[in-house]
């Protein structure tokens, strides 16, 4: 789900010249949902179309949808749906759509409005009759013509094609070689976890400087000198740099961060237990099965109590501890996300993942996976963390985030507007 730049819908074709502007890209073959906050668009939520459309998988989609767009309590919710054909009436989408819409409003969701779209126009659906044949179709022409999508334009925004398989571009030039030179020199050797402290705290080092130094807008090429570059590489060879990584990317600098995932890896808590990926992974499946527990019997997690602790940052983090930092992974609205720096962390390890291979490549590309699900964008989410897949198969964190997005879960920071991803506009909510 994203949160993508709020506008006023005074119209059917402004809501439809909304939608690829928030999501940043056309849809295809989708259902789109829009939560009205307001007469404001809010959180925007894209799901492809189900294979086989049928009236229970219409009552799921709508359950699920209630659960999502729910922190944000919209005042309403407009659904639409692209597709390449116009059903015949009574088929097998219309039955979705009908489904879907009985069940929002008996979950208090007041349906605004119902349309579709396909590649020779648009129309209004009686999604009360499923049986009714949907309208005729109008022409794009007028969408594009809409006030809303006139004043977007103005203001520099556009979408672009839809999300495509990752594939990572081959490194040329002299700084390839010098960058595979310094990684080499920087190396961990044959055990890299638990890592040597010393070894540690310098590529920890590296990567806060580089995070904090990094440019507000992408530049061509690597942003840091080959031999930084290759110490960063050398470092996400260790599962507890590449933790501390999206955590010091997530949270912001902070020395406890460090404290908490290196001292735990180096004799506390064990953050890497003997078998399997880092307790990280396992204290994250934990955390999400807390949050459902939670919603059955209303006990609180470490992440939801911690508004009572002490507000300073570090203070919740010691007395939150490893927990509570693990809660980040599926959104921890306690620790609310640094978006200046996990922009800065996406575009460098964007620049870095080219240079990257085995291991370091699929840690680069989960983080990247894992950035774009903190943002509410799944389906890039997923293409990164397949490329990383496509890599080596059995890279736990990947398996571990994909399997969040196959089970539907949306992250906690892009449900909530305060804290939801407010992509490339300074106007975005």
């Amino acid at each position: 789900m994203t949160r993508p730049p709020s506008a006023a819908i005074r119209s059917a074709e402004d809501l439809l010249a909304y939608i690829p502007h928030g999501l940043g890209h056309w849809p295809r073959e989708s259902l789109v949902v829009l939560a009205d906050s307001g007469g404001a668009a809010g959180g925007l939520l894209r799901l492809d179309l189900p294979p086989r459309c049928t009236a229970s998988a219409g009552a799921e989609i709508g359950r699920y949808v209630q659960a999502v767009l729910a922190p944000g309590a919209p005042s309403g919710v407009f659904v639409i749906v692209y597709t390449a054909d116009r059903p015949r009436a009574g088929a097998g989408l219309p039955v979705l759509v009908h489904r879907l819409v009985r069940t929002l409003e008996r979950l208090g969701l007041t349906v605004r409005d119902c349309l579709y779209v396909g590649d020779e126009g648009w129309g209004h659906i009686d999604a009360a009759q499923p049986d009714a044949p949907w309208s005729r179709r109008r022409s794009l022409d007028a969408v594009s013509a809409s006030v809303l999508n006139t004043e977007l334009v103005f203001a520099g925004r556009a979408w672009g094609p839809a999300p495509e398989s990752v594939i990572v571009p081959t490194p040329t030039g002299p700084d390839a070689e010098e960058v595979r030179r310094w990684a080499g020199v920087h190396d961990p050797g044959s055990h890299p976890d638990p890592p040597d402290p010393a070894w540690a705290r310098r590529v920890a080092a590296a990567w806060d400087r580089a995070l904090s130094a990094a440019a507000p807008d992408p530049v061509a090429g690597l942003p840091v000198r080959p031999d930084i570059a290759g110490l960063l590489l050398a470092g996400l060879r260790s599962r507890t740099i590449r933790d501390l990584v999206l955590f010091q990317s997530a949270v912001g600098p902070s020395a406890v961060i460090s404290e908490l995932i290196l001292s735990a890896d180096s004799g506390g808590a064990p953050a890497h237990p003997s078998s399997g990926d880092p307790a990280l992974n396992h204290s994250t499946v934990r955390t999400a099965a807390a949050r459902t527990t939670t919603a059955r019997t209303g006990t609180r997690t470490p992440a939801e109590q911690c508004p009572r602790e002490p507000p300073d940052r570090d203070a919740r983090l010691r007395a939150g501890g490893v927990p509570l930092l693990a809660s980040v992974i599926t959104g921890s609205v306690a620790l609310g996300p640094d978006w200046q720096r996990l922009d800065a962390a996406y575009r460098l390890l964007e620049a870095l993942a080219p240079h990257a291979d085995g291991q370091v490549r699929c840690a680069t590309l989960t983080l990247l996976g894992w950035i774009e699900f903190a943002r509410g964008r799944g389906s890039r989410a997923h293409h990164f963390l397949d490329a990383a897949l496509r890599v080596d198969s059995r890279y736990e964190l990947a398996r571990l985030f994909d399997r969040f997005l196959d089970l539907g879960q949306v992250h906690e920071w892009a449900r909530h507007r305060a804290t939801a991803w407010k992509g490339d506009s300074p106007d975005t909510a």
